[in-house]
This record gives C-alpha cells, structure tokens and sequence, in this order.
C-alpha cells in the first residue's frame, strides 16, 4: 500500500488504511450538531480454514480453526438513541354509538389554572387524548378539531398505487399537512412552558496478499475472496470491494483505489469529485465531523459505479426535502485501468435525492434505494408554538383561534406550494410517487393517538441501465427512472430484492382489539422489477418488526418474513380506591407489564396485475421462550433456520415446504447465540454461525463461530465451535463486525474458508 500512502504526503486528510463506510452519520454543518459517525467496518481480515468431517471418527476430532492474518482497530462512535416510552392508555369505545372513540385524558385534578389559561367552552379545546379515527381505511380528523375536513387514506391497496395527476397529490399533501396543524394547534393549546428550541427560527434539525499457496484440497479452480457476500443468488449487492479477475476495486474513505489481485501492485487511485470546498473546511475545523465518503460500489463488465455520501447540505438551505450528507452515483469507465496511478475516468454524476440505503444489481440493471428527512418542524411546526409574537398574551380560545386562521391563510398554502414546487425542481414527478397514506391501520374504528408516521421522510428508488452509451460530459442524460413513496421515517426502511421483484419494509403501527391496543407494525410494499424501472404490486402490514434483510425472502411466489415484538410495558388505568389515590398522588395509571416479547413468522402470496394487499396463507408464531427474541434469521428454499436469545442460544429449524403452515422441526438449545447464519453448502445441510458466547446466565464472553449439522432436520447438533479468546482469560472480550454487517462475512466454498475482521479487548488495549 505504498503507492497509496505516498499520494496523501501532501494532504490534511488523515490517511484510512482499511475500507471503511460510515452509516448515517446526520450532521447538520450549519448548526454544527453532534458530529458522532457509526462507522460500519466490513473488510475482510480475518480466515479461518473450516472444514466439514468426512465420517464420524473424524467429527469427533476438534482442531483450532482460526488464524488471524491481520488486526484492524475498529472505530466505534456511540450513538445515542432516544428512545420513547410507550404509554398505553386503557381505550374504551363508545357504549352510546358504538365508536372507538379515546376517552378524555385528565391531565391533572388538582392542578391551579391561570385566569387566561381555564378551561374553555369551545369543543375545539377538549382534552383529548386522540388526533382522529380511523374507519373504512380512512383517517378523518376529529370534528372538534381546528380543521376538521382534512382526512388520508391509511396504508392499504391504494399505497401502492401512483398518482395520475399532480392536483390530487397537491390535495393529499394539504391534507396530510392539516392533520399535522390538527395536532400541533391542540398540543400547543395547552402548553404552559415554551422551549427554546421550539423558538429557533433555523433547523435543527488494500489488503495484504498471502504469501503461502492456499490450503484447498481444489488447485485447478480459482476463488474470489473479494467477491461480495450476496444475500440471493444472482443478485450482486452494492459493497465496499468489488473485484474482476485482475483487479480489485475498493473504497478507502474518499479514494477508489484499483490494485493488480496477481502482484498487489496499486494501478488507480481516484479521488472523488468534490464539488463544494466547504467540506475540506468544515473537516479541517472540527475533525470529528464526516468527509465526503465512498458509501459503496456495484460494478458490471466496464462500468464501475461509486455511491458517493457526505457532500455537503449547505446549499439546500430551508428545503421541505432535507437531507444532511446527501449521496450522489459516480460512473466511471473500467474498460481500460490505468497503471501509473492515474484516476478512472468519469463519465457522468446523478443525484439520488437523499441518502443512501441500499443497492443491488440484476444483470445490467441497478436499483439505488435512497431516502431524505421531509423538514415538518421548520414549515410547520415552529410557527405554531404560543412563544410566536403573533400569539403573545392571547388565552386558550383566543389561540385557537387564530391559530387555525393563521394556517389556512398562510402556513398550510405556502408548505403545499413550495413542497411541490421542490418535487418539480427535483426531478420528483407525479406521476413516480405512489399515494400518501398513513402508516397507522385498524381493523375496526379506532381513535388514533398520534400522526408522526404523516410525511415522516420520503425514499426514493432510482433504477438505471449501468451499461448506458454515456458520453464524457454529456449532461442532462435520461438514463435514470425514479419512484418514490413518503414514508413514516428517515431513519428505517429495510431492502430486499430477488430476480423479480424488490421489497420495502417501513416501520409503523396497527391497532388489534385482541391485543394492547396499538402494535409495533411492519408495512411491506412489493415492487415488480420491469426493464429500468419499478412498479408497485402488492403491500401488506405485519404485527412486529424485522430484525434486517436476512428476515425478508421470496420463494415459489410467497414472501416470507420473520418480525418480533418486544416484550411491552404500559400505564394502565388502575383499581386504586379515593383515599390511596389521594395519599399517593397516582390520579391517571399504573405501570404494569402488559406484553411478553413474541416472534413470528408470516408467509403471504404476492399477488400480479393490478396493485392488490398481499394475503396472508400463513403464520407461525410463538418462536423462542420467554424473553426471548429473533437474533438470526436465515430462509433458504423450503428451509428457514432462526435463532433467539435471552439466556441460551435455542438454534430451530422450521419446515417452509408447505407456505398455509410452517413448522419448527428441530431445536437446539447451546449457550450464546449467533447473529448471523450463513450456509456452508447449497443445500443447508450445514449451517456456519458467527456470534456471541455466553455463560449459563446469558452474559457474554465473547466471539464465537459455529458450525451447525442439520442433516437431520428434526435433530440438528451442534458440529464444531470456535472461541476466538483463550480459554479461562480473565478481562478478555471479543466481536466481530460480521455480527451485524453481513458483508464483513465471507466464505469462499472451494478452499472452506471463512473470511472475517475481529476485534479483541483486555482491561489495557485492543487488538
């Protein structure tokens, strides 16, 4: 890696020696917020030379496996989640009518109330503890709300159709926005104390080659130890390193660099455009904060393509469609790689409105899934807090009031129009975006105690052929196709994709009477893959929620999905009499625990032709013991393998063969567990683990690699395992990244090798 060292001699940027990618690092340069990065490292540095016994006497026989032929410090940022409780507020429906209407939330008894700030009389003021109703798939606003028409489709059939005009995609976005005002005037109707921020008038918002002759048994066959550890057959997933049969391609920070595979000898380095210089100048001030960065790459015969994140945001000022390190696509030309250093040459740059997500590749066509936060607080919220001037001095009523003019006169007209105007400068057209719905659903009607999953963040699916007849800059080329869906975060959406089709999974919530009350919920929408292009086909929702991609997989025409729900506490009405209530002061509930954690796994037939909800033909539920939830999940034909975890490892294998009744066959119960399950043969008769050990009390102990034999599907054993730390150390941790990010993973089947980084703690350093 000389040749690489040498060309940052004269550079401020500090050298990355290893590949590297940071996930959604959210800045915002101009307020200069916390600049943590979650850095995911998924290079390949460790092997380990498995094997599989050839008869019984020599399955007796244990070996150490692993050999650690490189040591990389992993750099782990903490992140900090908020994460907020849930309280769940007993419901009961309407005796009088028979609508699931909330009752009144008493706010508090005993409470002194200001002169200006009593109780008023308008029904448009009750303390109420619901933002509307969900009936008929419809969410309406409730009547004694300060806009009471505004009413949105719930996700259903309709999510997944796009719009045939942009008059009506104006008329769900005023709608949608109403809804959000609905509760944004009565939140701040009661307000007593004004936050600052609530004020803010800004947003806050190359590898060391082997010298010895590989130890595979085949000597005629080569293997790729670069290649990318794809989830489906034939469907090459965007990663770090790419590689032919003479060259590697890898992302190293903000360079490509393109090595010899034969000599190691670097031929490329290229250094990403940089369009703006307030990067390098933000980064020389504060180092913390992320540089432009190679996200990932997908590759095809002469074409290379770089996802490029980290560019900065400064230029997007106050958009509605806001997105801090966006990410663009960089095409270049590997017809011809150069030898003497020089960079690949570039053919063409493509916005991808938002940040990226996740890729793939089927042949020569590639699907970037990309999403952008849509800025409510900035063009709505902020300019309804009760600190505003045009609010000052005036009492409940008054607010009111004239709140709800201010919103139909000037709020509500100017987010609508500058929100479209934004999507027709984007290249965002009406006809791409599928209908905007709520990602809340009900069975039956229901009052719905919150609308944050309402214009939440926006995704985008950008297809193209990779193989276009480009020509150096040539601009304004139609090469790309576009379709885009609001949905209720910009932080979640899950990817999966086979030959046909292409899977999104949203996190959102559906009520259940037969439950407590409002579930976390899964939304599924199914896209069919036509040429440079994708069209919604069918959705669905799923109690729960999926643990990453690996619980997604489509076989024989269903999609199967694995989904948990976590164990649930609540503040429920209580039994307690007067007097107690009064001595204690507990006038509102209770914490109690309502709900044990559940694991399921569902299976639904995609449907074709016109955009119909998914029919669930079947379910398995109650998968673990108590406390425990999903920590692998691996589905491989009619074969699915799961893992959970609370104090052991229970290893199953469910039986998918029949899709109207999946049934857990065999289980196995070792300590620790695996959060990652690979196949060690086509077939799956063997399965590779690589987790963590743990003792009878479910601590962990560190890095572990299983082997699992499931041959015998109703019996399955555990084959062979591997503890990367010495036995009986004391104060000795290890991991790996392979834990969490599957293409840290990589098993090359010829030579039986796995491939993975670790890290390993003492009480002094790390290795």
């Amino acid at each position: 890696m000389s040749n690489l060292n040498k060309e940052d001699d004269d550079e401020d940027d500090e050298e990355e020696t290893h590949p590297s990618v940071d996930f959604d690092p959210s800045y915002d340069e101009e307020r200069l917020m916390d600049p943590m990065v979650l850095e995911r490292e998924s290079s390949a540095i460790g092997v380990l030379d498995d094997y599989l016994p050839a008869d019984e006497e020599s399955k007796r026989r244990r070996r150490p496996c692993l050999g650690i032929i490189g040591i990389l410090l992993l750099v782990i940022c903490s992140v900090t989640l908020a994460s907020g409780l849930y309280v769940g507020m007993t419901q009961t429906k309407s005796k009088a009518d028979g609508k699931g209407a909330a009752e009144e939330i008493v706010v508090d008894d005993d409470k002194e109330r200001s002169d200006d700030e009593s109780t008023p009389t308008s029904d448009k003021i009750q303390q109420i503890n619901s933002v509307g109703t969900i009936q008929n798939g419809i969410f309406r606003a409730l009547e004694n709300h300060p806009l009471p028409s505004a009413r949105i489709d719930v996700f259903g059939d309709s999510s997944m159709t796009k719009y045939s005009s942009c008059q009506i995609l104006r008329d769900d976005i005023t709608n949608a926005a109403s809804i959000l005002v609905n509760e944004l005037i009565v939140k701040y109707s009661k307000a007593t104390e004004i936050s600052y921020y609530d004020l803010i008038g800004e947003e806050f918002s190359v590898p060391t080659t082997m010298d010895e002759e590989s130890t595979s048994p085949i000597k005629d066959e080569k293997e790729d130890s670069y290649g990318t550890n794809n989830q489906v057959q034939g469907i090459d997933e965007a990663d770090i390193v790419k590689s032919t049969a003479d060259h590697a391609f890898a992302a190293y920070g903000d360079k490509l660099v393109v090595w010899n595979v034969t000599s190691g000898e670097t031929c490329s380095i290229t250094k990403v455009k940089t369009p703006l210089d307030r990067v390098a100048s933000v980064k020389r001030l504060f180092p913390g904060v992320p540089n432009i960065r190679i996200e990932s790459l997908l590759m095809k015969e002469n074409r290379l393509i770089a996802i490029v994140g980290g560019y900065d945001s400064s230029s997007l000022g106050d958009r509605i469609f806001k997105t801090y390190n966006p990410s663009k696509m960089l095409v270049y030309d590997i017809s011809t790689i150069p030898t003497d250093g020089t960079p690949l040459p570039l053919l063409t740059m493509k916005d991808l409105g938002g940040r990226y997500v996740d890729a793939r590749l089927m042949g020569a066509t590639g699907h970037v899934v990309s999403i952008s936060d849509v800025d409510t607080f900035y063009h709505l919220e902020r300019h309804f807090n009760r600190g505003q001037t045009n609010f000052e001095g005036l009492n409940r009523t008054e607010y009111i009031t004239v709140a709800t003019e201010y919103a139909n006169s000037v709020i509500l007209p100017s987010f609508v129009e500058r929100m479209m105007k934004e999507m027709n400068d984007t290249g965002r057209k009406c006809e791409n975006i599928l209908k905007l719905s709520m990602f809340r659903t009900s069975d039956e009607e229901q009052g719905v105690p919150s609308v944050e999953s309402l214009l939440g963040g926006f995704v985008q699916i950008t297809s193209f052929d990779i193989l276009y007849d480009f020509k150096l800059n040539l601009e304004n080329h139609v090469w790309t196709n576009t379709t885009g869906s609001f949905v209720p975060s910009a932080t979640d959406a899950t990817v999966y994709a086979n030959d046909d089709h292409l899977v999104l999974a949203n996190k959102g919530y559906k009520y259940s009477s037969d439950s407590q009350g409002w579930q976390p919920c899964t939304f599924v929408m199914a896209f069919v893959l036509d040429d440079n292009s994708v069209n919604g086909i069918s959705s669905t929702e799923l109690l729960g929620y999926v643990l990453n991609q690996y619980s997604l997989d489509i076989w024989d025409g269903h999609l199967r999905i694995a989904s948990t729900i976590n164990a649930k506490w609540g503040c429920v009405e209580d039994d307690i009499d007067s007097s107690t209530r009064k001595r204690t002061g507990q006038n509102q509930c209770v914490w109690k625990f309502l709900e044990d954690t559940n694991n399921f796994v569902s299976v639904y037939k995609l449907q074709e032709g016109e955009s119909l909800s998914m029919q669930r033909v079947g379910f398995l539920g109650n998968i673990g013991e108590e406390g425990e939830r999903i920590e692998s999940i691996r589905f491989m034909k009619e074969k699915a393998f799961i893992v959970t975890f609370k104090r052991t490892d229970p290893f199953y294998t469910i039986d998918m063969t029949n899709h109207s009744s999946p049934e857990i066959k065999g289980e196995l119960k070792v300590t620790g567990f695996s959060n990652y399950l690979h196949p060690y043969d086509e077939e799956g008769d063997f399965i590779i683990g690589v987790g963590q050990d743990a003792n009878e009390e479910g601590e962990m102990t560190g890095l572990q690699i299983s082997l699992f034999n499931a041959t015998n599907f109703t019996e399955t054993s555990l084959l062979h395992r591997y503890n990367v730390e010495e036995e009986n150390s004391q104060g000795i941790s290890s991991s790996s990244a392979a834990q969490y990010d599957p293409k840290a993973f990589r098993f090359l089947p010829i030579s039986k090798k796995l491939i993975i980084p670790s890290r390993i703690n003492d009480s002094n350093h790390s290795k």
